[in-house]
């Protein structure tokens, strides 16, 4: 098993037995069912219980306030003492926590959690003799054979005293310290052997590559920094910071100032980053509660430590609290160099719960302070969501003029979606110009052949083009539905029922509960004589349309029920009505 994947084990197992499983967050209507009532609320078993719930849903506030009270009836409980004393820091009370933390080692002097605690307490204080005493009274074994050696060299290299070599050998993050340690004390004739330890690990992260690189970036050595600024490019290459980075050095300037390659200026961040690197390895192993407590710790050493804040709120995401998650993006400051991607995701989750104009307001503001251009054109997709498109056009508009009027290859998408904003408003002229041009600079792109291809044959254009396209597009993604019934319903279109049919059995087993692609299939089917079960697709189709997430046209349930009543005539209307080259495939 990896180093980090044991470790992730090791501190769950001490978090995770000092309270409840976590349960299925979106089981709203459940919550509220057993929610304790208010009454039971102003009991000790109700303080209890509405505590336990609290801590369920990752409402660890509410969660230490009703414990904090049941500690007031029994305050010697051990096992309450514990389980207040972690609610306490991951619900980012920290010092409660450490004050509940020296109590319990009055009694239990051995408890790693809480020497942790007042390890960092002390640590946060810069008494680097008092951290060393506290970490000696740690016992040996699981979490704290990985956490010790960390901190002490932090706690040393406080003192001015540099123990990275034998740091180093305990494992490649150990590794990874040891190279932070040398860097912050200068000594920088130590971090090539160093790199190549930490190498070994070959799940070592972004934040990690990303850290190191800026090191190798502001002291000169910008072979070593492109190298791993271009492995980070591999897996994500519209990183915005890492680009920048990189056409800097390209450039012959300074990857950015020497305070944004700095990620460690002091023990204290450097023990904060040791920590937020567990906080990561648990997320990463799904232990949200663990890692939480973790991130709360590393923020205590150093607030501004953004990625905690970012932890968090992915923590939060992913159990279904937007409300928490979009308050800790939102907790960033705009000097910091995580605010903007932050303030996106906030806005993001904002729309995701239909808080639009809110989450419009977030990104005009950032785009007035940043001048981000994505900022301006996710404002845009965000309209065009909201079926907006006019104000989606403007907007496109703007972040073209920003770019001088030309859009570059890299901006390929401006023009794919403002190609789909246009067609949507009927500017048939202007969305083929846009979606040629995307075309041109992304030629194998599934998703843009299908659109233009589509648009034509919805118009009875250029048919013998829209299934060349299309075709192409089905050879690049054959697993999706949506292209799937593009093809067969510009064969319908051409004529080609049977083949039509054929084609459209198949998108609707890819896309079984979409209404479009069944009604396609019940024109065809009508077509080629298949007329009970034409009316059979259509009765689908219909049932759909009904349906809470299904996107359909307007009127499509009026026209369903007609074709149930009279079927198709003889010149088929429907071939005029084709509806999937006007729908925002990036809505689906």
């Amino acid at each position: 098993m990896p180093v980090k994947s044991l470790l992730g084990l090791c501190i769950a197992g001490f978090i995770g037995n000092c309270g409840p499983a976590p349960v299925d967050e979106t089981a709203s209507a459940m919550q509220r069912a057993f929610a304790p009532p208010p009454v039971a609320r102003q009991t000790l078993s109700g303080n209890y219980l509405a505590g336990q719930f609290a801590q369920h849903h990752r409402d660890w506030e509410t969660a230490t306030r009703y414990v904090g009270r049941v500690l007031e009836y029994d305050p010697d409980n051990p096992e309450l003492q514990k389980r207040a004393m972690i609610l306490a820091m991951g619900s980012g009370e920290t010092s409660r926590a450490i004050s509940q933390a020296r109590e319990i080692l009055k009694t239990d002097p051995q408890n790693v959690l809480a020497i942790l605690f007042v390890t960092i307490d002390s640590f946060s204080r810069q008494d680097y003799a008092a951290t060393i005493q506290t970490l000696s009274t740690m016992p040996e074994g699981g979490m704290a054979d990985f956490v010790r050696p960390l901190l002490l060299a932090w706690a040393k290299a406080g003192q001015g005293k540099t123990e990275t070599d034998a740091l180093a050998e305990n494992s490649p993050l150990h590794a990874y310290h040891a190279f932070l340690i040398a860097d912050y004390l200068g000594k920088t004739d130590k971090i090539d052997s160093y790199l190549e330890k930490i190498l070994q690990d070959t799940a070592i992260d972004i934040y990690e590559l990303k850290n190191i690189a800026d090191i190798y970036a502001k002291h000169g050595k910008t072979d070593k920094a492109k190298e791993l600024y271009e492995t980070i490019l591999a897996t994500q290459p519209d990183n915005e910071q890492i680009l920048t980075r990189l056409a800097r050095i390209k450039e012959g300037k300074p990857a950015a100032s020497p305070g944004d390659l700095t990620p460690v200026s002091s023990p204290e961040q450097g023990a904060a980053e040791a920590i937020f690197d567990m906080a990561r390895v648990l997320f990463s192993e799904y232990s949200d509660d663990s890692a939480m407590v973790f991130s709360r710790m590393a923020l205590h050493l150093n607030p501004a430590l953004s990625e905690a804040r970012i932890l968090l709120a992915n923590i939060m995401v992913r159990n279904n609290r937007l409300d928490r998650a979009i308050s800790y993006y939102r907790s960033l400051t705009p000097d910091d160099e995580n605010y903007i991607p932050a303030q996106q995701r906030a806005a993001d989750l904002l729309e995701r719960e239909g808080r639009s104009e809110k989450a419009a307001e977030i990104l005009k503001k950032l785009y007035d302070q940043k001048k981000d251009l994505n900022t301006l054109i996710l404002t845009g997709d965000m309209y065009r969501r909201a079926e907006d498109y006019e104000s989606a056009v403007k907007i496109y508009n703007q972040a073209a003029e920003a770019l001088g009027g030309n859009i570059p290859k890299k901006y390929w998408h401006l023009l794919y979606t403002r190609g789909i904003a246009y067609e949507r408003l009927g500017e048939t002229e202007r969305a083929e110009k846009d979606l040629k041009a995307a075309l041109s600079f992304q030629p194998d792109d599934p998703y843009v052949l299908n659109y233009l291809g589509y648009s034509w044959a919805n118009r009875g254009e250029n048919l013998e083009d829209s299934l060349r396209m299309i075709e192409k597009a089905v050879t690049l993604q054959p697993d999706d539905g949506y292209i799937v019934d593009s093809l067969g319903w510009v064969l319908y279109r051409m004529g080609k029922h049977q083949a039509s049919a054929e084609t459209l059995e198949l998108a609707v087993e890819l896309q079984p509960y979409d209404p479009t692609i069944n009604d396609h299939l019940g024109d065809a089917y009508w077509r080629v004589g298949r007329k009970r079960e034409a009316r059979f697709q259509w009765e689908r189709a219909l049932n759909y349309a009904g349906e809470e997430g299904n996107t359909s046209e307007e009127g499509m349930e009026e026209k369903l029920r007609a074709k149930l009543q009279n079927g198709l005539s003889e010149k088929d209307p429907s071939l005029k009505e084709a509806k999937n080259a006007g729908e925002d495939p990036l809505k689906r």
